[in-house]
């Protein structure tokens, strides 16, 4: 029987070739690095539910959500054991721990009326472009990093992004609010000698060095890698989000991404369209409308029932209609 560091090992190549992303094949073998610096490196044959317990046990700061996602990496993990007969099909570690159902804080949901006050907190073209293509195009952080100037194309109004998630190319329409700040980016761009068909919109920054000068050794400013995607765009929404006098606490980049879908399914709904949350969701790139309802923060049939009810007669018909009691006052 192998070891559990040789079956995570084994695991996160599994998880790599059966297509899921690097990120999520990490995220499940460092759960499992954990494992195993808590209870030693043990054959899978002779991992217990106590040891589970001991698992959890050493971090009980965890909140509900980091317990679950914990949880849910142990669980299909050893369902992965037992059926390459490391374990026994019997055995089940995780025996009595369940899901802990928890209330989900609400999120930050700018209103458009309150865009132009973030727009007015950006103090660089790199603020203005991230926080833009965050609200009219509802991109995730590593969509921004992988758009290009060549991804660009304000003659069509149509631009290029690549979605990681699903590994492939989606063309979106540039929208006439979005097209100014494209264009001064690229026009800002062009000036400085970055506006290459290879170079990232939402670029790197270089360290700043430290030049000599008449008095001295003195700090120089920062410099820009446009070869180079930003590595963390959430940081810049943080910064914007502040200086706007919003709390920044788990918010950044998505905070963009569920404003301008939010804003752009109320405006559909007010308008009556019917597939607005269709809509919405090709927008978002999701490939299932429940994502689409729990990221915009509203169950569907409530808000159908809210907007179609909300001051309006529920039974029409009965408004005319003359109503015979089944019985005479006497």
């Amino acid at each position: 029987m192998p070891l559990l560091s040789e079956a995570a090992t084994e695991y996160r190549r599994h998880l790599v070739a059966r297509g899921r992303s690097e990120g999520t094949a990490q995220g499940r073998y460092n759960t499992l690095k954990t494992l195993i610096r808590i209870i030693g490196d043990r054959p899978c044959s002779r991992v217990e539910p106590r040891h589970v317990d001991d698992f959890f046990s050493e971090h009980p700061h965890w909140c509900a959500g980091t317990r679950n996602n914990q949880l849910y990496n142990l669980t299909a993990f050893f369902e992965w054991c037992r059926f390459r007969r490391y374990m026994s099909t019997s055995a089940d570690p995780c025996h009595g721990w369940r899901k802990e159902f928890y209330a989900i804080p609400p999120k930050l949901y700018v209103p458009v009326s309150e865009w132009p006050r973030l727009f007015h907190a950006c103090q660089t073209p790199l603020e203005t472009v991230t926080l833009a293509t965050g609200l009219y195009l509802f991109l995730r952080a590593s969509e921004q990093q992988q758009l290009l100037v060549k991804h660009v194309h304000l003659d069509r109004h149509e631009v290029d992004i690549y979605r990681r998630k699903v590994r492939d190319y989606d063309t979106m329409p540039i929208p006439a609010e979005l097209a100014p700040y494209l264009r001064a980016h690229l026009t800002h761009m062009a000036e400085e000698g970055h506006a290459h068909p290879d170079s990232h919109l939402v670029y790197a920054r270089t360290t700043p060095r430290v030049v000599a000068g008449r008095q001295g050794f003195v700090p120089g400013t920062t410099g820009v890698n446009p070869s180079r995607p930003h590595g963390r765009p959430y940081l810049i929404v943080k910064g914007i989000l502040e200086r706007a006098g919003y709390d920044t606490h788990q918010e950044g980049e998505h905070t963009l991404r569920r404003s301008g879908a939010r804003a752009y399914f109320d405006t559909l709904v007010a308008d009556g369209y019917d597939g607005a949350l269709r809509r919405v969701m090709s927008m978002l790139g999701h490939r299932n409308s429940r994502n689409t309802e729990t990221y915009l923060g509203l169950s569907l049939d409530r808000h159908r029932r809210n907007h179609d009810l909300r001051g309006k007669p529920m039974f029409p018909q009965l408004q005319d209609a003359r109503i015979i009691p089944l019985w005479e006052e006497k």
